[in-house]
């Protein structure tokens, strides 16, 4: 696997945590909850301008990359 893939792949176990959070019946800790909503943008946003080496990669990119964007409420005023 390579770095851009391990990447992709962060992204993506992240917001997808952070899309179910809770639905496990767990309690939601705001401290978590923040922090993941930071993590999840701050990925997405590292990885907005990468380009996938297959059309795979890239279409693992582009979920992701969706995935990060629904899920977070932080932007820092330039998300729209």
């Amino acid at each position: 696997m390579n770095y851009l893939e391990s990447e992709i792949s962060a992204l993506y176990a992240s917001a997808h945590e952070l899309c179910y959070l809770g639905m496990d019946g767990r309690p939601i800790y705001s401290d978590q909850f923040t922090r993941l909503n930071r993590d999840v943008f701050s990925q997405a946003n590292a990885l907005y301008d990468k380009r996938g080496n297959s059309h795979e990669e890239e279409a693992r990119l582009c979920l992701s990359l969706l995935m990060g964007y629904n899920a977070t409420l932080y932007n820092n005023g330039d998300k729209e």
